[in-house]
């Protein structure tokens, strides 16, 4: 396996709307730069359009500058979206 992106349909927002959610991408670093990663995002962009879903979000920590720069490259944009986050101790 030289790459993997674990992506899935989900129900988001108001109103109700279905979203393809890339939540991992990554590819061995002896693979970098061979366009790779960006066959993995591709092909689920093709599976959105057969399966009729037109919204794909992206997550990645905020400080990860090299898989922003591979989104932008890929023509994603900042959304806007704004996660909060609570820890709960068990």
């Amino acid at each position: 396996i030289v790459g993997l992106l674990l992506a899935w349909f989900t129900f988001l927002g108001i109103p109700v709307t279905e979203v393809c959610s890339i939540q991992v991408i990554v590819v061995d670093p002896d693979y970098h730069r061979q366009h790779i990663g960006a066959r993995l995002v591709n092909a689920v962009l093709d599976r959105c359009y057969a399966e009729g879903v037109n919204t794909v979000r992206a997550f990645l920590d905020a400080k990860n500058w090299e898989l922003k720069n591979f989104l932008e490259n890929l023509n994603f944009k900042p959304s806007g979206i704004i996660e909060y986050v609570k820890t709960v101790e068990v």
